[in-house]
């Protein structure tokens, strides 16, 4: 079933988003991102917790993601995005995709990693890449299970950075991802994902739920 899911106006994450994600497969992900607006993170992302995901995302069978999910508009970060969850990779991430930054990608802050960071794909940054702000990775991001990758998750994923992205805030990592917020959506995409509106996080978008990849 092919779905065109268009995001033309503001986008409020208010309340509880509710919905249960099932895939009963492979989960392909040959996305292309384009980010050819504004992405402002004014407010403050912290992960502080374990990653408890309460509201149950699972990924049972095939989810095949062919989706172009473009960004035309500006999609501000106004408010606390907090991860306090467990985020587990028991099996295999690929990253085989190109990302790109053709625009300014401003850190008004510290980018730190104590941990391992590989590219399999190619990442290219065309453009002007400052680091000014605090991007501080101070806590541990925990992948203890609750976000399990028990199979083979594949990212042939197109990044493309045109716009603007500045980070503003302070992005911290202390600890691990918390959802307060319960997601439990049944959804499979192949159709395409356009945002081509205005995408704005004001308020707080917390998620407790547990999201699992039991497929293949």
């Amino acid at each position: 079933m092919e779905r065109i899911e268009e995001h033309k106006g503001i986008e409020d994450y208010k309340g509880i988003e509710e919905h249960l994600e099932e895939h009963k497969g492979i989960e392909e992900h040959i996305v292309i991102e384009e980010h050819i607006g504004i992405e402002e993170h004014i407010g403050i992302e912290e992960h502080i917790g374990i990653g408890e995901h309460t509201g149950i995302e699972e990924h049972i069978g095939i989810g095949e993601h062919k989706v172009i999910e473009e960004h035309i508009g500006i999609e501000e970060h106004t408010g606390i995005e907090e991860h306090i969850g467990i985020e587990e990779h028991t099996g295999i991430e690929e990253h085989i995709g190109i990302e790109e930054h053709i625009g300014i990608e401003e850190h008004t802050g510290i980018e730190e990693h104590i941990g391992i960071e590989e590219h399999t794909g190619i990442e290219e940054h065309t453009g002007i890449e400052e680091h000014i702000g605090i991007e501080e990775h101070i806590g541990i991001e925990e992948h203890i299970g609750i976000e399990e990758h028990k199979g083979i998750g594949e990212h042939k994923v197109i990044e493309e950075h045109i716009g603007i992205e500045e980070h503003k805030g302070i992005e911290e990592q202390i600890g691990s991802e918390e959802h307060i917020g319960i997601e439990e959506h049944l959804e499979e995409h192949k159709g395409i994902e356009e945002h081509i509106g205005i995408e704005e996080h004001i308020g707080i978008e917390e998620h407790i739920g547990i999201e699992e990849h039991k497929g293949i």
